[in-house]
């Protein structure tokens, strides 16, 4: 994986581009940032950049034969360790137990999460973690010398799954090999020991900005109505923002803006008319509805308290949010549907009932909005 396949973080690439010119690389580095920031595809990025033998200005060649190692997560001196589970009560299970399957995860989606890791080895009801058992096959691995003669490097995803056992790699951490280096990436940083903590470089992601995201999918072939959406659904969450892709094709624009219509015009008929219409899109299409008008919810507090700049807005949506506040729409009423459409989502996420719930929002809302009630 190369720097540019990795969405955002411009300076944080720069920043490691530079450590590994000036030869100053920390021999432990802890990426930390939220769900779907990239932690560790970056640090899966970083360890190509190293080991390229024919580095670009900045970034990783992609195609000498350590990159193509790297691509295929196969170079014999970049090693990953990660949570798994027993795969038999008989043996403790180490990361070479599932390294095909984690090579496989990582092609279809490096910005994967725990919970979809655990789905795709069939785990998704068992507890994950990095054990003692792994912690002293790590220390072994990263004595030996390198199979290409340069650096070794050991990416270590979610080490907040180690827990006291990671008390046995304090040494190895404090004091590792030549040449070796020791990449954390975590979602999690302070549920991490302090004795790790205070033996690493660390760098903290920020979230991913929405027009990052909007830009990267884009870039990916998505049309710019949709990628705007999506990005904002998203939150800083690219790897939401793929499932968010997958799961849609819609534009939610003029579904919304109909509904704001009849709730504004107090037109029950409608309301229920535009119930039935959208219910029967499925319950995955309505989940995303909400988030959308939850999305457009919190745009419209931000530009009531700091205005319309640098904000991700098509001009329909802000047209839209512009005209609810010439309604005398204000951040209270805004707040109280984004959270009636918080819950509704909720409930829905539960298997309410789709229909009864889209509804009670709607009547909830026109109430909220004629200034009937702004409590829920």
């Amino acid at each position: 994986m190369q720097f540019t396949q990795v969405v955002g973080h411009f300076n944080t690439k720069k920043q490691l581009a530079n450590m590994q010119a000036s030869n100053r690389i920390p021999h432990a580095l802890m990426l930390s940032g939220n769900n779907g920031s990239g932690c560790l595809p970056l640090a899966m990025a970083f360890a190509q950049y190293i080991m390229c033998t024919n580095k670009l200005d900045g970034d990783s060649c992609n195609t000498c034969a350590a990159c193509a190692k790297n691509i295929k997560l196969q170079h014999p001196d970049v090693h990953y360790s990660f949570p798994v589970i027993k795969k038999d009560a008989s043996k403790i299970a180490t990361s070479t137990d599932f390294i095909k399957e984690f090579r496989e995860a990582m092609q279809q989606n490096a910005y994967t999460n725990i919970n979809d890791w655990l789905l795709h080895i069939k785990a998704e009801n068992k507890q994950a973690n990095i054990t003692a058992t792994e912690c002293r096959e790590i220390i072994k691995k990263l004595q030996l010398r390198a199979y290409e003669g340069g650096y070794k490097i050991l990416i270590m995803w979610l080490p907040e799954f180690l827990g006291k056992e990671g008390n046995i790699l304090l040494k190895l951490i404090e004091e590792p090999p030549a040449n070796t280096i020791i990449i954390f990436a975590t979602e999690q940083y302070q549920n991490i020991l302090p004795t790790i903590q205070s033996r690493v470089q660390l760098i903290q992601l920020n979230a991913l900005a929405d027009a990052e995201i909007k830009d990267f999918l884009i870039q990916k072939g998505s049309t710019e109505n949709l990628a705007t959406q999506v990005a904002r659904m998203a939150m800083g969450n690219f790897n939401e923002a793929q499932k968010l892709l997958q799961e849609t094709e819609n534009d939610y624009f003029p579904m919304v803006k109909d509904w704001f219509n009849y709730l504004f015009t107090n037109n029950g008929p409608a309301i229920a008319q535009w119930v039935l219409q959208v219910a029967d899109n499925g319950r995955e299409h309505n989940k995303l509805l909400l988030q959308y008008i939850i999305g457009l919810m919190g745009y419209l507090i931000r530009i009531k308290n700091i205005g319309s700049q640098n904000i991700l807005l098509q001009a329909s949506e802000q047209e839209l949010l512009q005209k609810l506040i010439a309604k005398n729409v204000n951040e209270t009423m805004a707040q109280a549907v984004y959270e009636l459409c918080a819950n509704g989502l909720m409930h829905i996420e539960r298997n309410a009932n789709t229909k009864i719930a889209l509804h009670a929002i709607s009547l909830q809302a026109r109430n909220i909005f004629s200034g009937k009630s702004v409590y829920l």
